[in-house]
C-alpha cells in the first residue's frame, strides 16, 4: 500500500466511505504473494474502522509531508472518487461540495498537511462550496467541469 492510498483511504473511512478500503483489502489477500504486513493487519480489523484507521495512521506517520505525492497521486484518486460519486452515482451538488471541503482537510493535524499541500488545486477543493453557494450557477458547473477533469482551478480571489 502506497503512502498516499494509506492518506486517501484514511479520508475516505473518516468520511463515512469505507469500502474501497474494504475492497483493496480484498483483493490484495488474493493477489498478494507474500502477504503485506499491514494487509494482513487490516484483514483481522476489516470490522472495526477505529483499529483501520490506526493501522493507516501507522503507515501515514511513517513518512514525512514532503515524501507524499499530494498534487499527484493523491489528489488524482480523490478527483476520480468525485467524478465517481457525482456523475456515476449521481451525487447532489450541495452533497459533493461539501465533501469536496471536507476532503481538503485531509486529515489531522490540519496546518501540518496543508503546509505539504499548498497547491491551488488543494484550495480549490476547500473553497468550491464558497463557489458554489455565492457564484453564478452556469460559471460554476463549467468550473467544476474543468477541475474534475482537467485539474484546472478558477481564477478567483480566494485562491492568490
Amino acid at each position: 500500500m502506497t503512502i498516499e492510498q494509506a492518506i486517501y483511504f484514511k479520508v475516505l473511512i473518516c468520511n463515512g466511505y469505507p469500502e474501497e478500503l474494504l475492497k483493496y483489502i480484498d483483493t490484495a489477500l488474493e493477489t498478494q504473494d507474500p502477504l503485506s504486513d499491514i494487509v494482513l493487519e487490516m484483514s483481522f480489523a476489516a470490522n472495526d474502522e477505529e483499529k483501520l484507521i490506526s493501522l493507516l495512521n501507522e503507515r501515514i506517520n511513517s513518512v514525512k509531508p514532503e515524501e507524499i505525492d499530494f498534487d499527484g497521486t493523491l489528489f488524482d484518486m480523490l478527483l476520480a472518487f468525485f467524478k465517481r460519486k457525482y456523475r456515476e452515482e449521481n451525487m447532489p451538488i450541495d452533497e459533493l461540495v461539501y465533501l469536496m471541503y471536507r476532503f481538503s482537510l485531509v486529515y489531522e493535524p490540519w496546518d501540518k498537511w496543508w503546509n505539504a499541500a499548498t497547491s491551488r488545486l488543494w484550495h480549490v477543493m476547500y473553497y468550491m462550496q464558497d463557489y458554489y453557494e455565492f457564484g453564478d450557477r452556469n460559471e460554476f458547473l463549467k468550473m467544476l467541469d474543468d477541475f474534475l477533469d482537467n485539474k484546472i482551478p478558477p481564477e478567483s480571489p480566494f485562491l492568490r
